[in-house]
């Protein structure tokens, strides 16, 4: 696998990683603090843990560690968390 795809592909897992982590938590505060039904809980839950997995399918780049790779994904989660409040928020 070339450098490119290789970025292609770490940048998209970043992108899906954070659009999980992001949807789980939003079902969890429906349910904790909008007083939504259990099943967002139970969905959240089950999507955060997805999101954990997801997370781990980073491709073997030299030099990346852990660290690293979870610093940059970082940046991702706040963008995102940004366009959430954007698009689904309204704010």
């Amino acid at each position: 696998m070339n450098k490119y795809n290789l970025y292609i592909r770490s940048w998209l897992v970043f992108m899906v990683a954070a659009f999980l982590e992001i949807l789980g938590g939003y079902l969890s505060w429906q349910h904790l603090k909008e007083k939504k039904s259990i099943v967002y809980l139970i969905l959240g839950s089950i999507i955060l843990s997805i999101y954990g997995m997801v997370a781990t399918l980073q491709p073997d780049i030299p030099q990346a560690s852990f660290g690293r790779v979870y610093a940059v994904y970082g940046g991702v989660f706040i963008l995102g968390s940004y366009l959430w409040g954007y698009i689904v928020d309204g704010l």
